[in-house]
């Protein structure tokens, strides 16, 4: 119990130092953890290490609850049309999304893959009926992304945030029925393995927080691998700083790497793979999407106009 609570504190303080960051990803093995130790405590017959546990079952519970407790219901627009987006951390390896995406074309209207490398533009050609428009940054290594739409793209960029090794395809999809254009950012900043990648990834989550929140009221999605989860003071700080929404409040944390474990328990992964928006918009569902040869699920988000 005590080195949960340690840990828990300690991923508190991540803004100090990257290896701190690290600890505030498990929050919900943490709370787990904290469970068993109560079940296990108060079982043994020590009542007061069960009442420290059930403590700390209660702070962690209290930072779970905007994930699964609904603020109310918002009645979607009379003239609305919903808005399904799949995006993948492919990690390189085109073998079965695409043989996906040609049978399940009807349910998807715009795709993000990550790590997307040219390997990737035989698939991109084969699917190209389905997905007429796009904006591909194809790279060797990790980097590279595609986003694939139904819909027409306008103003379609790639951003340089940190330096052109870490693309971020940005455009306009025209989605009928909605009163306004979706600005989509397609990321995927440097996983904070190192003193300097993490802040490399930091300075990304600040300059792309200011550019969303540019965009005030504007329609926006901001979808990918973020390579940080909801309980880090960087995500927090990107949160406020932006103005978008978690698309998983209210739905459930949907843990997405890594796939090996996340895919039997989402007590056995960390919820990584994001899709934030603005307050123009609700998400209505969100899935993980099939296995499909990659250290990471997929995932559907259906986003509505409020």
């Amino acid at each position: 119990m005590v080195l949960t609570a340690g840990s828990a504190l300690v991923g508190y303080t991540g803004s100090w130092h990257w290896l701190a960051e690290l600890l505030s990803h498990f929050f919900i093995q943490y709370w787990a953890a904290s469970l068993l130790a109560v079940i296990v405590l108060l079982w043994a017959g020590d009542r007061r290490w069960g009442a420290a546990s059930a403590a700390l079952l209660c702070v962690l519970s209290f930072a779970l609850t905007p994930y699964y407790l609904r603020a109310g219901t918002v009645e979607a627009s009379a003239s609305n049309t919903t808005l399904r987006v799949f995006q993948f951390n492919a990690a390189q390896n085109p073998a079965r999304v695409f043989d996906w995406l040609e049978q399940h074309a009807g349910q998807v209207d715009v795709v993000i893959l990550l790590e997307a490398s040219p390997a990737f533009q035989s698939g991109i050609d084969r699917v190209q009926t389905h997905f007429p428009y796009t904006l591909t940054q194809l790279r060797d290594g990790p980097f590279g992304i595609a986003l694939l739409s139904k819909y027409p793209l306008a103003g379609a960029e790639t951003l340089d945030l940190i330096g052109e090794s870490f693309p971020v395809p940005a455009a306009k999809v025209t989605v009928p029925g909605w009163a306004a254009p979706l600005q989509v950012y397609a990321i995927h900043p440097p996983p904070p393995v190192s003193g300097e990648l993490a802040g490399l990834r930091n300075q990304y989550m600040k300059k792309l927080a200011t550019m969303t929140a540019a965009n005030g009221s504007a329609p926006t999605i901001v979808a990918g691998d973020l390579n940080t989860t909801p309980w880090s003071p960087w995500f927090r700080d990107f949160m406020r700083t932006s103005k978008l929404r978690d698309s998983q409040h209210g739905l459930g944390l949907l843990t997405t790497w890594p796939a090996a474990t996340a895919r039997y328990s989402s007590l056995l992964g960390i919820p990584i793979d994001v899709c934030l928006h603005s307050g123009t918009l609700q998400a209505a569902t969100r899935a993980l999407g099939p296995e499909l040869d990659s250290d990471h699920l997929a995932v559907i988000t259906e986003l509505q106009w409020r």
